[in-house]
Protein backbone atom coordinates (compact mmCIF):
# COMPACT_ATOMS: atom_id res chain seq x y z
CA UNK A 1 0.00 0.00 0.00
CA UNK A 2 0.86 3.23 -1.00
CA UNK A 3 1.75 5.58 2.05
CA UNK A 4 0.17 8.55 0.44
CA UNK A 5 -3.45 8.90 -0.76
CA UNK A 6 -3.86 9.27 -4.42
CA UNK A 7 -7.22 10.60 -3.95
CA UNK A 8 -9.81 11.87 -1.33
CA UNK A 9 -13.54 12.54 -0.97
CA UNK A 10 -15.26 14.58 1.80
CA UNK A 11 -15.27 11.43 3.96
CA UNK A 12 -12.45 9.24 3.08
CA UNK A 13 -8.98 9.18 1.46
CA UNK A 14 -7.95 6.31 -1.10
CA UNK A 15 -4.50 4.12 -1.39
CA UNK A 16 -3.11 2.68 -4.52
CA UNK A 17 -2.27 -0.80 -2.97
CA UNK A 18 -1.57 -4.20 -4.81
CA UNK A 19 -2.85 -7.48 -3.50
CA UNK A 20 -1.21 -10.96 -3.93
CA UNK A 21 -3.01 -13.98 -4.27
CA UNK A 22 -2.19 -17.04 -1.99
CA UNK A 23 -4.63 -19.23 -2.91
CA UNK A 24 -4.27 -22.61 -3.78
CA UNK A 25 -1.40 -22.86 -1.97
CA UNK A 26 1.26 -20.88 -4.00
CA UNK A 27 2.00 -17.58 -3.55
CA UNK A 28 2.80 -15.27 -6.39
CA UNK A 29 5.22 -13.04 -5.82
CA UNK A 30 5.21 -11.15 -9.07
CA UNK A 31 3.93 -7.39 -8.20
CA UNK A 32 3.72 -6.55 -11.81
CA UNK A 33 0.93 -9.05 -12.22
CA UNK A 34 -1.00 -7.91 -8.65
CA UNK A 35 -4.07 -7.15 -8.80
CA UNK A 36 -4.73 -3.21 -8.43
CA UNK A 37 -6.91 -2.22 -5.67
CA UNK A 38 -8.09 1.02 -3.17
CA UNK A 39 -7.87 1.18 -0.21
CA UNK A 40 -10.39 3.63 2.02
CA UNK A 41 -9.65 5.45 5.05
CA UNK A 42 -12.16 7.62 7.31
CA UNK A 43 -10.22 11.62 7.30
CA UNK A 44 -11.29 11.63 10.84
CA UNK A 45 -9.96 9.13 13.79
CA UNK A 46 -12.88 9.18 15.61
CA UNK A 47 -14.95 6.77 13.47
CA UNK A 48 -15.24 3.55 15.55
CA UNK A 49 -13.74 0.24 14.18
CA UNK A 50 -17.31 -1.27 13.62
CA UNK A 51 -18.03 1.26 11.45
CA UNK A 52 -15.85 -0.17 8.62
CA UNK A 53 -17.25 -3.49 9.27
CA UNK A 54 -20.82 -1.94 9.15
CA UNK A 55 -20.29 -0.48 5.75
CA UNK A 56 -18.67 -3.42 4.64
CA UNK A 57 -21.64 -5.41 5.17
CA UNK A 58 -23.88 -2.75 3.76
CA UNK A 59 -22.06 -2.51 0.26
CA UNK A 60 -22.56 -6.75 -0.02
CA UNK A 61 -26.13 -6.06 0.95
CA UNK A 62 -26.48 -3.88 -2.08
CA UNK A 63 -24.53 -6.50 -4.14
CA UNK A 64 -26.99 -9.14 -2.89
CA UNK A 65 -30.03 -6.30 -4.10
CA UNK A 66 -28.41 -5.94 -7.32
CA UNK A 67 -27.92 -9.84 -8.30
CA UNK A 68 -32.03 -9.76 -7.59
CA UNK A 69 -32.44 -6.65 -9.64
CA UNK A 70 -30.83 -8.28 -12.44
CA UNK A 71 -32.49 -11.30 -12.59
CA UNK A 72 -35.52 -9.58 -13.75
CA UNK A 73 -34.18 -8.35 -16.31
CA UNK A 74 -33.77 -4.67 -16.45
CA UNK A 75 -32.85 -3.16 -19.33
CA UNK A 76 -29.30 -2.30 -17.99
CA UNK A 77 -27.34 -4.50 -15.36
CA UNK A 78 -25.80 -3.02 -11.98
CA UNK A 79 -23.07 -4.47 -9.77
CA UNK A 80 -21.09 -3.48 -6.80
CA UNK A 81 -17.42 -4.06 -5.86
CA UNK A 82 -16.95 -6.80 -3.50
CA UNK A 83 -15.29 -5.38 -0.48
CA UNK A 84 -12.72 -6.61 2.51
CA UNK A 85 -11.78 -5.55 5.27
CA UNK A 86 -8.00 -4.97 6.47
CA UNK A 87 -6.44 -5.14 9.73
CA UNK A 88 -3.13 -4.02 10.83
CA UNK A 89 -2.84 -5.38 14.06
CA UNK A 90 1.21 -4.54 14.00
CA UNK A 91 0.51 -0.76 14.06
CA UNK A 92 -0.99 1.22 17.03
CA UNK A 93 -4.46 0.69 17.56
CA UNK A 94 -4.68 -1.87 15.24
CA UNK A 95 -6.75 0.33 12.83
CA UNK A 96 -8.42 -1.30 9.97
CA UNK A 97 -9.32 0.13 6.62
CA UNK A 98 -11.67 -0.86 3.88
CA UNK A 99 -10.34 -2.51 0.44
CA UNK A 100 -11.91 -2.93 -2.68
CA UNK A 101 -10.78 -3.77 -6.38
CA UNK A 102 -9.49 -0.83 -8.43
CA UNK A 103 -11.84 -0.14 -11.48
CA UNK A 104 -9.84 1.70 -14.10
CA UNK A 105 -11.34 5.17 -15.87
CA UNK A 106 -11.06 7.29 -18.56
Amino acid sequence: MERLPFAAGAMRECFATKKISTMGGSVFHDWKKAQNCVTKRYKKDSVKRAFYFTDTLVQMDAKMLGEEYNRTGPPKKVDFIQPSILEFPQREGSPVMSMEQLIEGP
